[in-house]
Parts: C-alpha cells; sequence; structure tokens
C-alpha cells in the first residue's frame, strides 16, 4: 500500500525474492505466506502495472533448498508469480518446472527472471556434480542470443547476486557458477542494461571489472 501511493503510476513493478520469512516452520507456512503477499502485492496495483518477480531462497522450504529431480517443485510459486505478472502460458510452465523465466515486457525489451538458489554457497546443489544445474546457463545464453539477433535490450533479474556478501565480505555464489555466469555477461554485455537483484537487506551498486583477473573463489568485483 505504501509502495502504490509513493509511485501510484509505476510502469513497472520487480520484486527481487524473498516474499516469506526467515523462521518458517513448513511448506505449507512458506507457500502460504508466499502466495498471500503475492496476492495483496497484486491488489495494490493496476493490472495496467507491469510486474516481474524472481523465487528467493526464503520462498521454498527448507531454506535454499532446491529438487532439480522435481519438475513441479516450485509449482505453487509459479501460479503466484504468474498472476501477480501475467506471464504468458510458456514464461509460466518453465517457472513452474525450474523456477526462472523470461518475459518480453514490450517489443525490444526482455526481462530474465534466475533462478539462484541452486548457486548459492548454501545450496545442496554443488557444482563439483553439476555444471549446469536446471539446465539455466543453457537457457541463459539462449535467452541472450535470441535477444542480441532481435537487438532487444535485457533487464537481468534475480535474488542472490552472484557478488560478495555485504557483510562478511564472501561470496555469496559458488566460484564455477559465478564465473560461468560473468562471462556471458561480458559477452553480451551490449545488451544487458541492468542486473538487478535482492537477498542484501540494503541498497548497494556493485560495478564488474570486465578486464580484470577474478580472485579465488569470488568475482572480480569493485565494490
Amino acid at each position: 500500500a505504501a509502495a502504490a501511493a509513493a509511485v501510484p503510476d509505476a510502469a513497472l513493478v520487480l520484486l527481487g525474492g524473498d516474499l516469506a520469512w526467515h523462521g518458517s516452520k513448513s511448506r505449507d507456512e512458506t507457500l502460504g505466506i508466499f502466495v498471500n503477499v503475492s496476492a495483496q502485492l497484486a491488489a495494490a496495483f493496476p493490472t495496467s502495472v507491469r510486474s516481474c518477480a524472481a523465487i528467493g531462497n526464503n520462498d521454498v522450504y527448507p531454506d535454499y533448498a532446491v529438487d532439480p529431480s522435481n519438475s513441479t517443485y516450485y509449482r505453487a510459486q509459479a501460479a503466484a508469480i504468474s498472476t501477480m505478472c501475467e506471464l504468458p502460458a510458456d514464461a509460466a510452465t518453465n517457472l513452474a518446472g525450474r523456477g526462472f523465466f523470461a518475459r518480453e515486457l514490450e517489443p525490444g525489451f526482455v526481462i530474465v527472471a534466475l533462478n539462484t538458489d541452486v548457486y548459492s554457497i548454501e545450496s545442496k546443489v554443488r557444482a563439483e556434480t553439476a555444471a549446469d544445474p536446471l539446465g539455466q546457463f543453457e537457457w541463459l545464453e539462449a535467452q541472450l542470443a535470441a535477444a542480441e539477433d532481435a537487438g532487444s535490450e535485457v533487464w537481468v533479474v534475480g535474488h542472490i547476486p552472484p557478488a560478495l556478501d555485504s557483510h562478511e565480505r564472501l561470496p555469496m555464489w559458488q566460484e564455477p557458477y559465478a564465473a560461468r555466469y560473468w562471462k556471458l555477461v561480458v559477452r553480451y554485455s551490449a545488451i544487458i542494461s541492468a542486473q538487478l537483484y535482492g537477498h542484501l537487506h540494503t541498497d548497494a551498486y556493485r560495478l564488474f571489472d570486465a578486464d580484470a583477473s577474478p580472485a579465488a573463489g569470488a568475482p572480480p568485483l569493485i565494490l
């Protein structure tokens, strides 16, 4: 309600994940909160306002849990996000099965919403045994290539950023995943005009130095 009052004529509403709280005691509680908050956000803004949301680590149960073998793992979250963001059928299906999606909001403008839970240092999915969990990197590269061919601008939206934690200054993504992500960002830097993430509970800008050599265990960042 406060957001709608502050910006009643918003052209776009972006959610960086974690609609549920850290202390959830069950999957039912987590999904109940997620669905409830999503519905309130959808009601706060008119249907003419475009919205886009990514799934956060607290939006699943247990926290950071991911089941790459379950093709309906994100089904409940996808139903809520699809309603709030008015996702087309193909995007909704991809979100329900894998936790990520792409959406062309208007000709020449694409938002790619990533599932960052699988890359977290807290995830049970490990880079040593899963080079491309959920096939997300292959999918992302295909989305970026298609956008480049179409001359479209791309915004990348996610929850956990591929960067250093604001407090402990430690990597938040497993290093092989971060390195692969930044390689794609460099390759498609001409069309990626924004990377917008949540998770940090603070406002911050991070600058990526494409010419620097990555430090051990961390992507090259200027903090």
